[in-house]
């Protein structure tokens, strides 16, 4: 047997027309690809059954395996629309963001607004396909493939590239145990989109504005699996939920120590206040908004201290499912 090792990786997302069903038909076209970053993989999994009986002899009996699901994890960087102002993300990554409990709302040659909504459907923010293909050290491609993939959405902002995080769970599928002739490289990944940088950033929070460390949103829900619509061990289908008391969060880390003294100075009168933090590249802007209440503060130990707190996301009004927006333009 030759050793074999994984040295490149190529991801594909598309949205389900019919939840659990690959979008794809088997076989990803030239604009479904994402440029990606290395964590991004699909690990099947499967229940492990053992006879725990007592034996008269220390011999372990054989166990069984069920196929039950796949945890997905797809690491991008930001980028912005597509091409004209209004429009949306690129495919694969909008097929993302829905799959994560988003919504997309037009403004027609203006802006492209994704908000979080409350009951997800393939209707209205619709579950999608993954495909990871490993290009392994021989040349042959071993791939992954996962549908009725439900996700949860983060984004950290540092220097650097911004990263966003789609991780979540899928219904299972056999890994392909024999690696394939390698396909032919996609003309473009996330059709030619410049990912964003991040060189030292502010955000606008109520009055004031702020100089930034990082920053960081999730949107906090969770993936949770039904296994009961056919009675056996394998995940029949995916929903996302929000806990009790577990609204969307962002997170900040403030330069300087001033800073501090606005927090506290609302932290302690329950204020909610607007946020606006946005990105340029040049060409595309995007800006996350939002209203919040700071929650926690924390202060980095050392000589030279960093300064830290989070604002937990309300909606504006009880069904109005605006807790945060990404806007593109």
């Amino acid at each position: 047997m030759s050793d074999k090792v994984l040295r490149y990786m190529l991801v594909a997302v598309k949205e389900e027309s019919s939840e659990g069903t690959d979008a794809f038909g088997g076989s990803p076209g030239a604009s479904d690809w994402l440029a990606a970053f290395p964590e991004t993989m699909i690990t099947e999994v499967r229940n492990q059954v053992r006879d725990t009986t007592v034996r008269p002899y220390h011999t372990n009996n054989a166990k069984q395996s069920h196929p039950s699901h796949c945890e997905v994890e797809v690491h991008i960087p930001l980028i912005g629309k597509e091409a004209a102002s209004g429009d949306a993300p690129p495919a694969p990554v909008l097929a993302l963001y829905k799959s994560a409990g988003h919504k997309g709302t037009t403004a027609a040659g203006t802006s492209f607004t994704l908000t979080p909504i409350t009951f997800h459907t393939n209707a209205n923010a619709p579950t999608c396909t993954v495909y990871t293909a490993e290009y392994l050290s021989d040349g042959t491609v071993r791939t992954h493939v996962a549908v009725g993939v439900r996700l949860v959405w983060s984004l950290n902002a540092s220097e650097g590239l911004i990263r966003q995080s789609f991780v979540g769970q899928g219904l299972y599928s056999d890994p392909d145990e024999s690696p394939i002739a390698a396909p032919s490289n996609p003309a473009s990944y996330s059709e030619g989109k410049t990912p964003f940088l991040s060189q030292g950033m502010s955000a606008a929070i109520g009055s004031e504005d702020f100089d930034l460390i990082d920053y960081s949103i999730s949107s906090n829900f969770e993936v949770v699996g039904d296994n009961n619509i056919t009675g056996t061990n394998l995940m029949d289908r995916f929903e996302l939920v929000r806990g009790e008391d577990n609204p969307p969060v962002s997170s900040f880390n403030f330069r300087q120590a001033s800073d501090l003294e606005y927090v506290l100075g609302q932290w302690d009168q329950d204020s909610e206040l607007a946020l606006d933090c946005s990105w340029n590249d040049g060409t595309d802007d995007v800006q996350i908004i939002g209203t919040g209440q700071f929650g926690d503060y924390s202060r980095s130990k050392g000589n030279i201290q960093s300064y830290s707190s989070t604002l937990g996301h309300i909606a504006t009004a009880a069904d109005a499912e605006d807790d945060y927006s990404i806007v593109f333009t």
